[in-house]
């Protein structure tokens, strides 16, 4: 069964399900880390999901990804770390995959705290 692992002995009565965060492939004997960009959010998951646009994870085993913060976006899947809006452009929201243009040559500044 997808999500679950056998142990690799002949008295094996059962397949005990992966944990979050990881998953197998039917038949497997071991259970494998879902890389960074990808998740699994609950034990026995069948297989690893990339993270949205708009959003990333940066740890293997991870079960959600982060939204990209304001100032920020990703615009493909299965992604580590979120682009800082370019020059010219800025994003007011948080989990975006595009950048706004600034408008009638206005710039955007940006404050950390």
């Amino acid at each position: 069964q997808s999500g679950h692992y056998g142990r690799a002995t002949p008295a094996a009565a059962s397949c005990t399900p992966c944990s979050a965060g990881s998953t197998a492939p039917a038949n497997s004997t071991a259970c494998t880390t879902c890389q960074a960009g990808t998740f699994a959010p609950t034990a026995g998951s069948a297989e690893c999901t990339a993270c949205a646009a708009g959003s990333y994870n940066k740890a293997a085993g991870s079960v959600s990804c982060d939204n990209c913060t304001a100032g920020s976006y990703q615009d493909k899947t299965g992604q580590t770390e979120c682009t800082a809006c370019a020059r010219g452009s800025y994003q007011d929201q948080t989990g975006s995959s595009t950048c706004k243009m600034c408008a009638n040559s206005r710039t955007y500044t940006t404050y950390t705290t």
